[in-house]
């Protein structure tokens, strides 16, 4: 497929970390999602915006992979809908610190068709309910190609899938449906709270003991919901709030293992970029230096 570089010398208004590149790729859509409009209607294929970190050419062994919902956020405030995570610099300082950072692949949204494709279960006012199609479409559209093309890990472990609010949604049900895919969910201010009563249908599952999940919410999110709000310990938390306490317990009552969770609660945290941008970092350490990920690198070539 055409690949485009996206760089500074090119006539493109994102400014890349130096000595990373990114490349404008895409992806067949399979046969349920080319059904859908799109925000290019009619377009058979949906963009992937690939990271490549500064020594991608001359490291031959295979980096993990890091698969991040809502493409458009990711690089550029200019394609973002509300706000730029800043992921290119973000892990640039981190291998500079020494990490070995991840190949990135961003897979844009669907528009319009956002909510239904992140979400598992209809909600009664806002819809949703598809990702199980969308689900298909990133292991058996885009992880192939990604991983055939680029040279990256296989091991579920080493593939991470994150997203935040309806698509941190998308990022468990992802791990907790396709662990032969998705060993790693980061999730960022997941709305829990979409799914109701439904959200032991995503947590009520057998955890395998080698899934790890990183995920975070503020306390300040969903300000404008404290007239239905809930004393929990020392805490006091609305719905947002509510539903993340709750999906920790269900994950655990389900088995998941404690040193492969980290849950927590940011009083700091608000629902937007800003907040993910500052927290990326630490969920993306937090995998790449957990016991399961570090195990002896293995060189890889792309199958071609």
């Amino acid at each position: 497929m055409l690949s485009l570089l996206w760089s500074e010398d090119k006539a493109i208004s994102a400014q890349i970390a130096p000595g990373s590149r990114l490349i404008l790729d895409s992806v067949l859509l399979g046969p349920f999602q080319a059904e859908r409009p799109l925000n290019d209607p009619g377009t058979p294929y949906r963009t992937l915006r690939i990271w490549l970190p500064p020594d991608y050419d001359t490291d031959t062994a295979a980096r993990p992979l890091l698969v991040l919902l809502d493409g458009q956020n990711l690089f550029d405030g200019a394609t973002s809908f509300s706000g730029e995570w800043q992921v290119d610099e973000q892990l640039s300082a981190l291998e500079a610190q020494g990490v070995r950072v991840p190949v990135v692949v961003g897979v844009d949204n669907a528009g319009v068709q956002r909510t239904a494709e992140y979400t598992p279960v209809a909600h009664p006012e806002y819809g949703g309910g598809e990702a199980a199609h969308h689900l298909v479409f990133l292991t058996d559209f885009v992880l192939p190609y990604v991983q055939a093309e680029y040279r990256v890990s296989k091991r579920p472990v080493e593939v991470a899938i994150g997203g935040s609010s309806i698509g941190g949604i998308m990022a468990l049900y992802a791990v907790l449906h396709a662990p032969e895919s998705f060993g790693t969910a980061l999730v960022f201010s997941p709305a829990m709270w979409f799914l109701g009563k439904e959200v032991r249908d995503i947590t009520d599952a057998t955890i395998p003991n080698d899934l790890l999940c990183w995920g975070r919410m503020g306390t300040a999110e969903g300000r404008d919901n404290w007239n239905e709000s809930f004393a929990v310990g020392q805490e006091r938390l609305n719905r947002f709030g509510l539903g993340f306490i709750e999906t920790y317990y269900g994950l655990r009552r389900s088995g998941w293992p404690a040193g492969n969770l980290e849950w927590s609660l940011d009083p700091q945290g608000e629902h937007n970029e800003s907040w993910w941008s500052s927290v990326f970092p630490l969920a993306v350490r937090w995998w790449l230096e957990h016991p399961l990920v570090k195990a002896p690198l293995q060189p890889a070539v792309p199958e071609r």
